[in-house]
């Protein structure tokens, strides 16, 4: 599968919230992320990034959790299984 270069990876924002609560979950039960609720995803906004199709729908989210100014975890990482090998997940790191 190759990169789709047309999307780009941008700050999340409000309006992204809800789907990235969803996307993120849809993994949970598999264990492949932890579970995030709305209130966790509204606290750790700032730390998202998010890639979206041409009409704005969330594809792919990750995000950045800093336990000290040298040392960062990736959280979250999650792509819509429709838009799975398209290099989402690769460009979301």
């Amino acid at each position: 599968a190759t990169a789709d270069m047309t999307l780009s990876v941008e700050h999340a924002d409000e309006r992204d919230i809800a789907a990235i609560a969803a996307l993120n979950n849809t993994f949970a039960p598999d264990g492949l992320t932890l579970p995030r609720s709305i209130d966790f995803v509204t606290s750790h906004l700032q730390d998202y990034q998010v890639v979206r199709d041409a009409n704005g729908a969330l594809l792919g989210c990750v995000a950045l959790d800093e336990y000290s100014p040298s040392l960062v975890e990736l959280i979250s990482l999650a792509v819509d299984p429709c838009a799975q090998g398209r290099g989402i997940g690769r460009r979301l790191i």
